[in-house]
């Protein structure tokens, strides 16, 4: 119920959009499960066509390539860091609802 997938692997949820981040919380107590939601994302490629390294051409997301393309170590501020979001930055949802202003 937090939101669906994406053609980009990524979580879109109805108030954020992809510009989200997971976590998670160990508990025993009984919680109230959330509705399953309906797919938010509208297959419309934006993602496909951004991507530099061609990660999301095939049905499914070439892991390996993505990772190893955008994260990584910066040796000069050792940090890990994000260097690609191409694919987050293109989506009409990612900041929520359909972002009208992005045109084909």
């Amino acid at each position: 119920g937090l939101g669906t997938i994406g053609r980009h692997s990524l979580l879109i949820t109805p108030e954020f959009g992809s510009m989200v981040w997971l976590g998670a919380v160990l508990t025993e107590a009984e919680l109230a499960e959330d509705p399953v939601l309906e797919k938010i994302c509208n297959d419309c490629n934006l993602c496909v066509e951004a991507c530099p390294h061609n990660a999301l051409e095939k049905a499914e997301l070439n892991q390996q390539v993505c990772w190893d393309n955008a994260f990584g170590d910066n040796e000069d501020t050792r940090n890990w860091e994000i260097y690609c979001h191409k694919c987050r930055d293109i989506c009409p949802f990612n900041l929520g609802s359909e972002n009208k202003n992005f045109k084909r």
